[in-house]
């Protein structure tokens, strides 16, 4: 997963987004071959893109596209919540969607719900995160 590394350390989104794409193929291609599919890679690739589609709000949003914004935070929204339903100890897609819940100004009993689900999953003591399969769970 090194080429979901190197997307998680550019604020670019076409070299975000062409790492991303390039991963996802890779991990596909491993797909089709036969091999055991990997949740966590799953979610892990899920998060990333949402990760992407922040990083293409922020650019919008300066750029004062407030439609454009809105639709990229919905994107985002999207993968972060697919990376959860993938992996449900996904923490950092869970962390992004507490801040784009808010961000959009989602119901608070739904943020107040991710902020118990973050809490519940800090008391699991020393829960190992596997950095070759995780670059963004």
């Amino acid at each position: 997963m090194k080429l979901a590394y190197v997307a998680s350390k550019t604020d670019d989104p076409a070299s975000m987004r062409r790492h991303l794409e390039a991963a996802a193929v890779t991990y596909d291609a491993r797909a089709h071959a036969a091999a055991p599919t990997d949740k966590q890679v799953e979610a892990d690739l899920e998060s990333g893109f949402g990760q992407y589609w922040m990083l293409v709000a922020k650019h919008r949003q300066d750029a004062g596209d407030e439609a454009g914004t809105r639709d990229a935070y919905a994107l985002a929204i999207s993968h972060l919540r697919a990376a959860l339903a993938r992996e449900p100890g996904c923490v950092g897609a869970l962390n992004l969607l507490i801040q784009l819940c808010a961000l959009t100004d989602a119901p608070d009993a739904e943020i107040e719900d991710l902020k118990r689900r973050l809490a519940d999953m800090s008391k699991i003591s020393e829960r190992e995160i596997d950095p070759y399969h995780s670059t963004f769970c």
